[in-house]
């Protein structure tokens, strides 16, 4: 796949970039920023499931009355709404922590463990029916470990091109996460919070050089 791309998006999000390497020199700023994302990522997360739409607040008073039939059963309810929070906010902390390393195959699958507390990858064959009615397999299962080690070495040599711009790495990185499919559910939230750490790990650890794309001409 040629990954050699320039758009001219690209100029304008350079810019950005740049303003955000700058803003990153005061913490208080930076502080509220950060403090807003993670919000803004736990109320996603939850967004994405239909019973955690509701106020959490309220749902724990319900769980007392209306939910729990018995005490042992009211708990038991309170429990598992503490514990969808407390995973929410846990994977905007893990993002964070992410983004001062290069990402790992076992990041991934921390990353799965918790958001749903499981941690193995899908255990059966996976495919897909699109809209057309065409059938859109997935790697076989026992085969996920070694495409996904395959993977992390390949964003590796591909961030050491200083010809391609780092959206176009991430893009295709991101890409290529989701055609794995490495988990039985989950995969495009798992996917997209990755993308987060990628994006945010290009600011972090590139020069404003890296950035600089001052000619075109005989790109795709």
């Amino acid at each position: 796949m040629n990954l050699n791309i320039y758009s001219d998006k690209f100029e304008p999000i350079n810019v950005y970039i740049k303003d955000i390497l700058e803003l990153d020199k005061y913490d208080p700023v930076m502080s509220v920023v950060r403090s807003n994302f993670q919000l803004n990522i736990a109320q996603y997360l939850a967004s994405l499931n239909a019973e955690s739409r509701k106020d959490p607040a309220e749902e724990i008073r319900k769980s007392s009355t209306i939910l729990g039939s018995n005490i042992e059963n009211a708990i038991e309810v309170q429990k598992e709404i503490y514990l969808d929070i407390g995973r929410k906010y846990a994977c905007t902390i893990f993002m964070f922590d992410l983004v001062k390393k290069p990402i790992e195959v076992i990041d991934i699958q921390l990353f799965y463990e918790i958001l749903f507390s499981e941690y193995h990858f899908r255990q059966s064959d996976a495919f897909l029916i699109d809209q057309s009615g065409l059938t859109h397999r997935f790697p076989r299962y026992q085969d996920i470990q070694s495409n996904l080690d395959k993977l992390i070495e390949e964003f590796k040599t591909l961030q050491e091109d200083s010809e391609l711009h780092p959206l176009v790495i991430i893009t295709y990185f991101h890409y290529r996460l989701l055609a794995i499919h490495p988990f039985p559910d989950g995969n495009g939230r798992i996917s997209r919070l990755i993308l987060n750490v990628m994006l945010e790990n290009s600011v972090k650890l590139t020069t404003p050089i890296r950035f600089k794309l001052t000619t075109c001409s005989g790109r795709n």
